[in-house]
């Protein structure tokens, strides 16, 4: 239950945006799931009291030599010779109750030695897959004077060890109860002590117990168990591959949906420009003047660039790893990377842009183009979502051209962390995307440094700041 509970919680907080709808399929869902299991585990939990009760029935059985065997009666005939002994004892010395318990111990156990001996022959001859423990214990002794109606002697709640070995109560299980009886008369009614007339009576529990026992019981439900967990498990795999379908397409209509609100706006700002200026071209005056028209025209040249520039961003952008063409040239990266930290310090003179020089990298070969794009995407990422102070660190890690840049913005939150490499994604500020873009910079930016056989990691901490570190191998 806590296990479906936490998955429920998990997929709600990492979706937090879907509606009621899904909610409520997701919980139906996995309250169906945790009625399967309760019924998969009573049904098992069934076959296994089923499969116990046929096993003991079978371990009894085996266990009837205990009253066929004659070496078990002779042990049981010398406990009745011994008690009549010890009764006669006590008619003539006195009834000390703790004393004849005593010597009846000693006795006992010398009784068991033999009964176990025997037992083990017995058991070894039927030659079984497992072995069975065996304790019988009197629960009770009790000793009447039948003429002056007395109790003579009485151990209560008292047991002890008459037959097999002490078994941890925990690990035995019940197998019979019975009770024996002895008088002072013979079974033709003969007088065996004159004068002394007594009856007793002893109670007794068996138990008995098959190291294993469980394990031996869960092989033979074998089939049960392998075809209700697989059952369970086809069930579970199908819900959980569903739900991952389901919250896959959500997201992708999401994105979709973020996506054409995005590109709308981005389109709509220059085609609106372009209206304006058409109708401006079209003013006679216009016409005439060609300050004016030249004016115009540039207007319309400058928005005719700006939508290429967004089809081909959508188009450039969206190619895979594997579909971008690389031109590789020999650089020398300190110099690179000074150039191009450069010409970004002048496009933002209201940042602070600081440079941090490490192992120096030695000369490598890269697609000087396509890592200028990853590079500046990376920066201009940090100059829109806030940041103030923009810090690039180069240096050689363990064979790899290692690119730390890091910013004092707002931050990602956690659980957007893991997408924001993703085509289309963008970071919500909020509920609202306040920050122009495709969510196609990150994306192509990873694809950029995977074609380069490198690798790309984000540390961000909400509030405080963002780093993403570019890798790519110097040989």
């Amino acid at each position: 239950m806590p296990l479906f509970w936490w998955g429920f919680r998990a997929v709600c907080t990492t979706f937090g945006s879907m509606d009621k709808r899904i909610y409520i399929l997701i919980g139906g869902s996995l309250l169906a799931l945790i009625a399967l299991s309760g019924i998969q585990y009573y049904l098992i939990s069934d076959a296994y009291a089923v499969k116990k009760e046929a096993f003991m029935k079978e371990v009894r059985g085996e266990m009837k030599f205990l009253d066929s065997e004659a070496v078990f009666d002779d042990l049981e005939d010398a406990y009745v010779h011994h008690l009549q002994a010890a009764v006669k004892q006590g008619f003539a010395q006195g009834w000390e109750q703790e004393r004849m318990l005593g010597g009846f111990r000693k006795f006992l156990d010398s009784l068991n030695q033999g009964f176990q001996a025997a037992y083990t022959r017995e058991l070894e001859k039927r030659n079984l897959p497992y072995h069975i423990d065996y304790q019988k214990d009197i629960t009770g002794m009790y000793l009447f004077d039948i003429v002056k109606n007395d109790t003579l002697m009485s151990t209560g709640k008292q047991e002890f060890l008459l037959f097999g070995k002490d078994l941890e109560p925990d690990n035995r299980m019940f197998f019979n109860s019975g009770r024996w009886e002895s008088s002072s008369f013979s079974d033709d009614g003969e007088d065996l002590l004159p004068e002394q007339h007594w009856v007793s009576v002893i109670e007794l529990k068996e138990y008995v117990s098959v190291p294993n026992s469980k394990s031996i019981i869960f092989k033979r439900m074998a089939g049960i168990l392998a075809l209700s967990i697989g059952s369970l498990l086809v069930v579970i795999i199908l819900f959980v591959a569903a739900l991952r379908s389901l919250l896959t397409q959500k997201k992708l209509a999401d994105i979709k949906t973020d996506f054409i609100n995005n590109i709308t706006h981005e389109l709509n700002t220059p085609l609106a420009t372009l209206e304006i200026a058409t109708k401006t071209l079209r003013n006679p005056k216009v016409q005439h003047d060609p300050v004016l028209l030249e004016k115009g025209l540039d207007t319309v040249s400058r928005q005719s660039d700006r939508l290429r520039g967004l089809v081909d961003q959508v188009v450039n952008h969206s190619l895979g790893h594997k579909a971008i063409g690389l031109r590789k040239e020999e650089i020398e990266p300190q110099l690179f990377l000074k150039d191009l930290v450069d010409d970004f310090s002048i496009k933002v003179p209201q940042k602070s842009v600081s440079m941090l020089w490490g192992q120096k990298v030695p000369k490598l070969c890269i697609d000087p183009f396509q890592w200028t794009t990853a590079l500046q995407n990376v920066l201009n990422n940090a100059v829109k979502y806030g940041g103030n102070q923009i810090d690039i660190e180069s240096t050689l890690d363990q064979g790899y051209w290692r690119i730390t840049i890091s910013d004092d913005g707002p931050g990602i939150p956690k659980n957007e962390q893991t997408a924001v490499f993703d085509k289309f994604y963008r970071v919500k500020m909020g509920n609202l995307h306040n920050v122009k873009g495709l969510g196609l910079g990150l994306y192509y930016v990873k694809q950029i440094v995977t074609a380069h056989n490198g690798s790309l990691s984000l540390a961000s901490e909400p509030g405080q700041y963002t780093a993403i570190t570019l890798k790519i191998p110097v040989q």
